[in-house]
């Protein structure tokens, strides 16, 4: 089990040992609570961008037309994901879900390194950017 994961088990176990069911209501609130905003996990070199640094313009301009575009254009939209328009980017189903990073394509397969194919890695920079713009809504800005 992960530490991080074994410490939590070892809080509930305590907690719902005692009968303390008071403090295990509050455990799991603290917990929810805590889940909603979770940053990216990107091996402690997180960025964090405000919602003026993670535009959808600097996202194509930084890093989908420059990483992206040469296997996800309209002209060749490898899995049929294309990049070449914001309208593109939010049209395949799970490549951007708004608000939930976690749940799209986009930052699962870059933060994982399973994208770019054939290049290096984004960095961690580059990773942020995705996932905040992801967190913020993945507006059109």
């Amino acid at each position: 089990m992960r530490p991080d994961m074994q410490k939590l088990h070892s809080s509930w176990h305590r907690l719902s040992s005692r009968g303390n069911f008071k403090g295990v209501i509050l455990f799991w609130a603290t917990l929810s609570l805590a889940s909603c905003n979770v940053s990216p996990n990107l091996g402690g070199g997180i960025v964090p961008l405000s919602q003026a640094q993670a535009t959808y313009t600097q996202l194509s301009s930084n890093i989908l037309q420059t990483r992206c575009l040469s296997c996800h254009s309209d002209q060749r939209p490898s899995g049929q994901v294309s990049f070449s328009s914001y309208a593109s980017t939010m049209a395949s189903a799970g490549t951007v879900v708004p608000y939930q990073p976690y749940q799209s394509q986009l930052f699962k397969m870059t933060s994982t390194a399973q994208m770019p194919q054939g290049g290096s890695s984004l960095s961690n920079t580059q990773l942020s950017q995705i996932y905040y713009w992801i967190a913020y809504g993945a507006p059109n800005n």
